[in-house]
């Protein structure tokens, strides 16, 4: 009988041991974020992004040009820059570290497509190439791109 409790302890044991590599493997793959939010990166499903590979045009290094959901025409790069940083052209004035404190009624709209909220990261992501994040690197207002993905 003894023997039957240590081979049962025995195989719970490794079952558990089993079960807590699973899990730290799976982890290692998709690092789920804090549960706080407010640490969490800035993330959108692909349903709510612009494919690339569909929708953009080629620029020039690994800048594309998008036109957003919204129906605003961008410039869109791999870097996420800080979102008051990402609509400069239609900013009326700025002050002396750069930020926009003149904004007009475009600049305001295109801002909050991108800001973060609830979550943090200089900017939302707006489109996607594969698995790279894309985010608003300035308005296409007036910009040609001629290339394709």
């Amino acid at each position: 009988m003894e023997a039957l409790y240590v081979a049962f302890t025995v195989a719970v044991m490794i079952g558990l041991s089993l079960y807590l590599l699973y899990k730290i493997y799976k982890e290692s793959e998709h690092p789920t974020p804090p549960s706080n939010s407010l640490f969490a990166p800035c993330s959108r499903s692909r349903n709510e992004m612009v494919d690339l590979k569909k929708q953009g045009k080629h620029c020039y290094s690994d800048i594309y040009y998008a036109v957003l959901p919204n129906n605003l025409k961008v410039l869109v790069s791999p870097v996420s820059l800080k979102y008051e940083y990402s609509y400069s052209d239609f900013c009326n004035k700025r002050n002396q570290s750069g930020l926009c404190s003149a904004p007009n009624r475009k600049y305001n709209r295109c801002i909050s497509t991108i800001k973060p909220v609830n979550c943090n990261s200089p900017s939302h992501p707006v489109a996607y190439l594969g698995s790279t994040l894309y985010y608003v690197y300035s308005s296409a207002e007036g910009v040609i791109c001629k290339g394709s993905v």
